[in-house]
C-alpha cells in the first residue's frame, strides 16, 4: 500500500520520523493495543528509559483502510518505513508468519508464541488460577490437556484458511456454543466448521474438503510446540467455557489468566527478552 504525500497518515508518519531525526535519543515502540503496551512496561518496571515512549497503534489515524485490524494497520505502518531508521521499532503477534515462512520485518519484534496471550497460558497459570482463585483441589493438568487438545483442532481450520486464502470468518462465530458438557467436555466440530462456513458465505458442499484438510495440518503440525499455532483468543474461550462449571463469568478467565503472569518468567522468551532490551535502554 502507498499514501499520497498530502495524506493524514503520511503526514503523521513523516512526523515521527522528524521527530526522532531531531532527537537522536528517542524511541517510539509501537504496539497492537493497550494491553500490549500495558504487558510491556509492567515487565520493565521502572527500568523502562525515560526517553521510550510505548504507543498502541491507534495513536496513528489511519483514515485509509488496512485488513488485519490492529495487527495489520501496525505491519502495513512497519513496512513502510523499514530501513529507514531504528528509533520507530514495533511489537506484534507473530500470527502464522513464522510458522508459514512469510517474510519477517527487520522493525519489528515478534513475540515468541504465535501471540500474546501465549505468554498468559501454561499448565503453571491454570494450577495457581485452580489452587489459587477457584480454591479447588481438582487436578488442572485435565483441564490444561482438554484446551489445548480443541485449539489444536481450530488453529488446523484457522492455518487451512490462511493457506487457501478461504477467508473463514471466525470473529462472526461462536466457539464456547460448540463445547457442550454431559458426563464429560465434548467439542462438535463438524458443527463449529460448519456455522463457520456458513457465516463466511462458503458454501456448505465444501464442508468435508475443509475438515479433510485441517485434519491433514493437524497431523502435519503434530510434531511442532502447540504454542507456536494456537490462537490466544481459541484458548481464552475454551478454558472460559470450562470454567462455567466453577461459577466463573463470561469475560473472568482472561483476567484471571492475566493475574497469573510471571515477570522473571516471562522475560526469559528470548524476542520478548529483545523487546524490553530496547524499552530499557537507547541502542
Amino acid at each position: 500500500m502507498t499514501w499520497g504525500e498530502n495524506s493524514v497518515l503520511r503526514r503523521q508518519i513523516d512526523a515521527y520520523l522528524t521527530a526522532v531525526q531531531m532527537d537522536p535519543e528517542r524511541r517510539h515502540l509501537f504496539v497492537e493495543g493497550y494491553r500490549d503496551r500495558n504487558f510491556l512496561t509492567w515487565l520493565c518496571g521502572n527500568e523502562i528509559h525515560s526517553n521510550v515512549s510505548v504507543l498502541p497503534i491507534d495513536a496513528i489515524d489511519f483514515s485509509e483502510a488496512v485488513d488485519g485490524g490492529n495487527r495489520g494497520r501496525l505491519v502495513e505502518i512497519a513496512r513502510t518505513i523499514e530501513g529507514q531508521t531504528d528509533a520507530i521499532m514495533f511489537f506484534a503477534d507473530a500470527d502464522y508468519d513464522i510458522l508459514l515462512k512469510r517474510k519477517l520485518l527487520s522493525n519489528v519484534f515478534y513475540t515468541d508464541r504465535r501471540d500474546i496471550e501465549g505468554y498468559i497460558f501454561s499448565e503453571r497459570s491454570l494450577e495457581k488460577i485452580f489452587v489459587l482463585s477457584l480454591n479447588t483441589e481438582k487436578s488442572s493438568t485435565n483441564f490444561f490437556k482438554l484446551v489445548v487438545s480443541i485449539c489444536k483442532r481450530i488453529a488446523s481450520i484457522r492455518i487451512y484458511s490462511e493457506e487457501t486464502s478461504s477467508r473463514i470468518a471466525f470473529k462472526s462465530t461462536s466457539l464456547k456454543r460448540y463445547i457442550t458438557k454431559d458426563s464429560m467436555f465434548l467439542f462438535n466440530l463438524e458443527g463449529y466448521t460448519r456455522a463457520l462456513l456458513q457465516n463466511s458465505n462458503i458454501s456448505l458442499s465444501r464442508l468435508e474438503s475443509v475438515l479433510l484438510g485441517a485434519k491433514s495440518i493437524e497431523e502435519r503440525l503434530d510434531d511442532l510446540d502447540h504454542y507456536e499455532y494456537i490462537h490466544g483468543k481459541d484458548v481464552i474461550s475454551v478454558f472460559e467455557r470450562l470454567l462455567h462449571i466453577f461459577g466463573v463469568k463470561d469475560g473472568e478467565a482472561e483476567r484471571l489468566l492475566w493475574a497469573t503472569v510471571d515477570r522473571p518468567e516471562c522475560c526469559l522468551h528470548p524476542r520478548l527478552k529483545e523487546t524490553l532490551k530496547y524499552m530499557k535502554k537507547i541502542i
